[in-house]
């Protein structure tokens, strides 16, 4: 391919990925009667009482966006540039991330104070896992990838199946983003001067043996400035990107169950004074 047609290529794949994201950015905004029930429907992801030290829980599937990508900031010439270098550019499978990062997950997660956690093992090997067939890891038109060894469910019914097969309190379905984005500004969209930042957003949906989704979350972590990181062309390498996302998947594991123990300790602290 010669150098025109690559940088024509290079170009058209900046729009294409632009228009991508422009199309999945999917906003709702409750009209003035909606609004209480729209706000209850969003409390209602969380259920107290389906958490606790007496509560076990199990990972049942974990699916990752199939690309590490830029989040957010404007795109320079002069990054699209960049972006011809064999280990650098704006996006780049996800699937080398995932795995290095799936045991710091749960590392995390077996530190929860508010649930315990059945191991990997256990999990992986059951008959009842083993035997369920998986769902295709679809979100919008996107199939995600899924960590090795698992499958993915997306259906209530098969969730709730499997805690009960797995004799836990309920299940978790795990999803990750991870990301990078420019900290500088664009200079006459041909050249951004700045750091990076790294970045990864993990969702979990938790179902109960009922069928119930008894919690419903996101949380991200975010990596200070990246020194490694070209300080000219917001395109990024991603051999040096690799090792701070799992530092910021580490991150985003905690907030996650910080944020779970705050609402169940908000959650008693009520109950009590209503007592």
């Amino acid at each position: 391919m010669t150098l025109n047609r690559r940088i024509l290529a290079i170009l058209l794949a900046h729009v294409a990925t632009l228009s991508l994201l422009t199309a999945c950015s999917l906003h709702y905004q409750a009209k003035p009667k909606e609004e209480q029930n729209f706000i209850e429907k969003a409390l209602s992801d969380f259920d107290a009482e389906a958490f606790g030290k007496d509560k076990s829980y199990a990972v049942v599937s974990i699916i990752a966006d199939p690309q590490i990508r830029q989040t957010q900031g404007e795109r320079s010439l002069a990054g699209m540039f960049n972006a011809f270098k064999k280990d650098a550019g704006y996006t780049q499978d996800s699937s080398t991330v995932l795995t290095k990062t799936v045991p710091v997950v749960f590392k995390e997660l077996k530190r929860a104070e508010t649930f315990s956690l059945l191991s990997e093992k256990r999990v992986l090997s059951s008959a009842d896992y083993q035997q369920l067939e998986s769902d295709t890891p679809r979100v919008l038109w996107v199939t995600q990838s899924v960590a090795p060894g698992y499958k993915y469910f997306s259906g209530n019914k098969k969730l709730a199946e499997l805690a009960r097969a797995l004799n836990v309190d309920g299940v978790l379905v795990l999803s990750l983003q991870y990301g990078f984005a420019p900290s500088g500004t664009t200079v006459n969209g041909v050249v951004s001067i700045g750091s990076r930042y790294a970045m990864t957003t993990i969702g979990v949906r938790a179902v109960d043996r009922e069928g119930n989704t008894v919690w419903k979350t996101t949380a991200r972590g975010i990596s200070q400035e990246l020194e490694d990181q070209s300080a000219v062309a917001e395109s990024i390498n991603f051999t040096k990107l690799e090792p701070h996302l799992v530092g910021t998947t580490r991150d985003a594991t905690r907030n996650l169950l910080n944020d779970l123990k705050e609402k169940v300790g908000m959650a008693a602290q009520k109950e009590k004074v209503g007592a």
